[in-house]
């Protein structure tokens, strides 16, 4: 109500009493501090002037000088434009209504001034009103004239603000560095940023640098590329991972409403061709977002901007189409799309690119990788059908241009169709097979291999898979592969083989024969497919139903193993091959592929044996395979010709013939594993294998078998006694005849427990072993006393301490030796006499030990 009262021109003309004045003053002066605390400030300037009236009643005048308001409305504002352009200040007197009208008609001159781009009037009116504050003319009016012309300031202060915003770079001036530098805000902000909230500031920041690259237009950069000898495609190229990173996180941390997501691409689109028109820039934005925002956002628009863009030297409208179908081809997902919009779209994508590939001046390879993506769309989205379609376009395209060299493009097509279309269709399809053969050696040997690695399981893709491999193999030579690239192919081949296996036998066997027909050269594949015949062979061996097939997939083994070039792998797949036959009770088969080992076996001559066209000397792999030979031989079925151990005895005659590097080492080394063998073969449950269909887990009872162990194992001992006793006491060879002896001694003391005695000649030899052992020991080798200790105690605690001393006395050992023989021979005359002494020597021969 006061200040409705006090927002007249009058004032009270009677006098009220001293304390309704001062109640008056005190309500006028909390009405001023309300409407100013609430930013009413038009109404806190009204009570401050109507207060000033109250001194009026006592006769005080008016003390501000201002010009008379003289002319018309529609002229005011053009003569206190004219005015305020000098620098003088009013000096007439005027009341301070006066004073309101023409601070409000300045801001409104103010915001009219700039509001239609007069930005020079506009200042001088801010200016010429701050002058009004230095107005020294007594009383001062404040807060009156502070108010009124802060009104203005502020109004001018609020639109030179919003320039500012409107046209501020953010503090770097280089446009390059500008964009680098929002491209770290985004990485660390992407950081710690998540929520959607702040979408909207990696969008402003985004358009920012797109607003940034604008700047490239001015004639500064122009001199700026001459100066440093590079073109603006080049210079713009820069801008590019920048860009592309900022765009990548907005798509993915910016906002997931669809509508505000279209809304955004449509800006950066608009601002990509403004800015700086270009296919260069709208190359990362096709690439950043997904295909559900360019369907929201129109595809159709896409393709008119794609027509009518500048095409930069750097990127092509192909690559553009290019970077659109890869973009879509990469979204496994479903696309909001009936088939034949799918259909139409790529029917779309196709006509402009082949369009574009019948220019002259076409790159064929841009052309060709462009096909590629187009593929890669079909092949997710459409189907194998379509595929092969446009795989025979392109085909007749690449054959018409057979002088150019497009061996890459190639490659590049038929990789991206073997990752996005399944394995099976696209083998089946003529066209692409018939361009693998087409590109190089390096990229057949590229995509086969990983075509192989993919392969999936069905038999049907078999002559697929043989097909592959063969191309695969045919590259070793032609790049030079080295043998662990060469055992990563043949793995890969191996692993495809097995995808395609059928489970019918005949079309298994089938199979591999022609597997092991296409590649020839490859020990690996051969050898796998022989260790999958095996195991089928423990398959089938166990049903009486399907022994047939078993014996069909031993024949193919028999046939198979010869075929290995290394000789070494051929003796120990023979091994596995006949000890599967003996096991499952296929004695003749089994006959037949150990009589194979023994052919490999007579092959190797020396330690420096021709395996596969290269010479090894390597009597370690040699020993290896002789060894496991060994531990089948010794428990073979009798044959019906040559008899129990009919192996062993081979082994034997092969060993003594065999030039080894020492003879005290490599020589000695078999025959004591033959000694060791037959050892554990008189032993109930001592045998290697068990062939229980073939009757020789009973053999260690069989009274022929035992004798043949014994021959067995003195003509191996007796070996290698005169072997070591032939390489002399020459220091080289001492350590080294040392430890055979010691092994020697260790083999046959064993032996000669176990075969009682039938051993009576192995003691001997035991004797004469332990003999040279001691012999050997100089004391001056810590580890070949260590060995002769560890013998020692081992054989105290086997024999006890009276057989120990018996094992190791040579004349005790030969005079019962001499017994036993004289025995025999009156035996055998027929002309013995069982007497005290005999029995005695008989007793003797039981056993050489009783403490055990």
């Amino acid at each position: 109500m006061r200040a409705e009262r006090l927002g007249s021109s009058d004032v009270p003309s009677t006098q009220s009493n001293q304390t309704n004045l001062i109640r008056l003053i005190e309500g006028l002066e909390a009405d001023l501090k309300t409407f100013w605390g609430t930013g009413e400030k038009v109404k806190a300037l009204r009570v401050a002037i109507q207060s000033s009236k109250l001194l009026a009643v006592s006769k005080i005048s008016s003390f501000i000088t201002l010009e008379e308001d003289k002319v018309s409305e529609q002229d005011r504002a053009r003569m206190r434009a004219e005015r305020f352009g000098s620098s003088d200040v009013p000096s007439t007197q005027s009341n301070q209504t006066n004073l309101i009208r023409l601070i409000e008609g300045l801001d409104a001159d103010l915001k009219t001034f700039w509001g239609t781009g007069e930005k020079v009037k506009a200042l001088r009116v801010a200016i010429q009103s701050s002058k009004l504050l230095a107005v020294s003319k007594a009383p001062h009016c404040f807060p009156s004239i502070f108010i009124l012309v802060a009104t203005v300031l502020d109004s001018f202060g609020d639109f030179v603000a919003e320039r500012l915003q409107s046209t501020q770079i953010r503090g770097v001036a280089d446009p390059l560095v500008a964009c680098h530098l929002r491209w770290y805000l985004f990485m660390r902000a992407s950081e710690v940023l998540k929520s959607e909230e702040w979408a909207t500031i990696f969008e402003v920041t985004c358009l920012d640098s797109f607003a940034t690259i604008e700047q490239l237009r001015s004639p500064h950069f122009e001199q700026l590329w001459q100066t440093r000898h590079i073109s603006k495609e080049q210079y713009l190229n820069l801008f590019m991972p920048a860009l592309q990173w900022q765009l990548d996180t907005i798509s993915k941390h910016g906002s997931k409403q669809p509508e505000l997501r279209a809304e955004f691409l449509q800006k950066v689109v608009l601002a990509s061709i403004k800015v700086y028109p270009s296919s260069a820039l709208l190359l990362p934005v096709i690439r950043s977002f997904q295909p559900s925002d360019w369907f929201h956002f129109g595809v159709d628009t896409l393709l008119y901007q794609i027509d009518e863009v500048d095409v930069s030297p750097v990127v092509s409208k192909l690559k553009l189409l290019e970077a659109f179908a890869l973009m879509v081809a990469e979204h496994e997902a479903p696309l909001p799309l009936g088939r034949a919009k799918r259909t139409a779209l790529l029917n779309e994508l196709w006509s402009r690119v082949e369009l574009l590939g019948a220019e002259p001046k076409v790159d064929p390879e841009e052309f060709l990788t462009a096909c590629s993506a187009l593929l890669q769309l079909c092949a997710v989205h459409l189907g194998a059908k379509q595929v092969n379609v446009l795989l025979n376009v392109v085909r007749k395209f690449i054959d018409s241009h057979a002088g150019v060299g497009l061996q890459s493009a190639i490659f590049t097509l038929l990789s991206g169709l073997a990752v996005r279309l399944d394995v099976a269709a696209l083998l089946s399809s003529k066209h692409f097979m018939t361009l693998l053969r087409n590109i190089d050696a390096a990229g057949r040997h590229k995509l086969s291999k990983t075509l192989l690695a993919i392969m999936p399981r069905d038999v049907e893709l078999a002559n697929v898979a043989l097909e592959l491999s063969k191309t695969l193999c045919e590259t070793y030579d032609l790049l030079d592969l080295n043998e662990s690239q060469q055992d990563e192919c043949t793995t890969v081949i191996v692993s495809a083989l097995a995808s395609v296996a059928s489970t019918d036998p005949e079309r298994q066997i089938q199979i591999m024969c022609d597997a092991r027909h296409a590649l020839p050269n490859l020990d690996g594949v051969k050898l796998a497919l022989v260790r999958q015949a095996i195991s089928i062979i423990h398959t089938f061996g166990k049903n009486t139903k399907r022994r047939n097939a078993a014996k069909a997939y031993l024949a193919y083994c028999h046939v198979t193993i010869p075929a290995v070039a290394n000789v070494f792998s051929r003796m120990q797949a023979s091994v596995e091959a006949a000890a599967t036959a003996f096991l499952y009770g296929f004695v003749a088969q089994g006959e037949a592929i150990l009589k194979l080992a023994m052919e490999f076996l007579k092959e190797m001559t020396s330690t420096s044996t021709k395996t596969d066209g290269s010479v090894v000397s390597n009597t370690t792999a040699i020993e290896r395979v002789v060894l496991a030979l060994i531990g089948l031989g010794a428990v073979t079925p009798s044959h019906a010709k040559f008899g129990h151990n009919y192996v062993l005895s081979a082994i034997q005659i092969w060993n003594d013939g065999f030039v080894w590097e020492s003879s005290s080492t490599g020589r000695a080394t078999v025959n004591c594993a033959i000694v060791r063998t037959v050892s554990k073969s008189l032993t109930d449950g001592g045998l290697s294998y068990k062939f229980t269909n073939c009757g020789t887990e009973n053999y260690s009872k069989d009274t022929a078998y035992a004798e043949s162990c014994v021959e067995i194992a003195t003509t191996a001992a007796t070996s290698t006694l005169l072997a070591m006793k032939a390489a002399g006491d020459s220091p080289p060879n001492l350590l080294v005849m040392g430890r055979m002896a010691l092994e020697l001694f260790e083999t046959c003391t064993v032996f000669a427990n176990i075969a009682a005695k039938k051993a009576v000649a192995v003691r001997e030899i035991t004797a004469d072993a332990w003999t040279i052992a001691n012999r050997c020991h100089t004391g001056t080798d810590v580890f070949y006393s260590r060995q002769l200790a560890a013998v020692t105690r081992f054989s105290m605690e086997f024999l006890g301490p009276e057989g120990f001393e018996l094992a190791t006395n040579v004349t005790a050992a030969r005079e019962q030796r001499k017994k036993l023989q004289q025995k025999l021979e009156a035996k055998a005359e027929g002309t013995h006499d069982h007497d005290e002494g005999d029995d005695e020597a008989s007793r003797e021969a039981v056993d050489i030990t009783t403490a055990e």
